[in-house]
């Protein structure tokens, strides 16, 4: 008897169930939150999105967990599992774009201060022309 208990699914019905549960997390997702295309031209880092993000990914988490509990089988799991973490990543990162400039925006509260950026310089390496020679 193994750490984890016996599968009642046969592979090729794993592997089925497995892209059953994907499709309900998409469809999780699809239902909870706004397109991706709308998530991208919204202000980047919306709490709203933030949160409908968050309900979607613990809504879809339960669905897992209960599909793992009823059939016992870890196949399907990991199969579903990835199908959430990549969703997930996918309208996690449309969330922190910036619609101005196409690129990912970072937090202000979350960057260094423009005040300490002289604090450890790093060297200069375009003036050195000796080290470039000896290559």
């Amino acid at each position: 008897m193994g750490l984890l208990p016996n599968s009642i699914l046969k592979p090729d019905t794993s592997v089925m169930l497995g892209v059953a549960n994907g499709a309900l997390i998409a469809s999780i997702y699809d239902k909870t939150i706004p397109s991706v295309a709308a998530v991208r031209v919204a202000d980047s880092h919306d709490t709203d999105i933030e949160a409908a993000r968050k309900h979607a990914a613990w809504a879809s988490a339960g669905v897992l967990g209960f599909m793992y509990l009823l059939t016992r089988d870890r196949n399907s799991f990991l199969i579903g599992g990835l199908v959430l973490a990549s969703v997930d990543l996918i309208v996690k990162h449309a969330n922190g774009m910036n619609p101005m400039t196409g690129s990912l925006d970072s937090n202000d509260s979350e960057s260094i201060d423009p005040s300490l950026i002289n604090d450890y310089p790093l060297p200069d390496y375009q003036s050195d022309d000796t080290m470039a020679a000896t290559y």
